[in-house]
């Protein structure tokens, strides 16, 4: 049972899931695992890398629009539905958690 909260409570996986899989394969120098097991896994640095310099002059602008922060948030959305779509349930790193709490209940109560 991994760490992630979404993925043990609902069984299925994250938009975010593979990202510290990806960083493992990033720091072996190996990009065609990283960006396999997330695509979008350089995009959370870039972002943290705003957000610390947000009262930069360079940076102000890009942490106060809005239409960033959208699109960020849409694509690592559509990438999920698309991930889910391709991979889901039995490739890694987007497979189902049959033991997360809410298969659990679906099957106590016989759903």
């Amino acid at each position: 049972m991994g760490l992630c909260i979404f993925k043990n409570f609902f069984g299925l996986p994250c938009p975010g899931c593979g990202m510290t899989r990806a960083y493992f394969s990033l720091f072996k120098f190996d990009l065609a695992s990283a960006f396999y097991y997330h695509p979008l896994f350089l995009l959370p640095v870039i972002l943290a890398i705003i957000v610390v310099f947000k009262n930069n002059s360079f940076f102000v602008r890009l942490y106060k629009n809005n239409i960033l922060w959208v699109s960020v948030s849409a694509g690592f959305i559509l990438l999920w539905i698309v991930r889910l779509i391709l991979f889901f349930p039995d490739t890694p790193p987007m497979e189902y958690n049959s033991k997360a709490l809410i298969p659990q209940l679906f099957r106590l109560f016989g759903g």
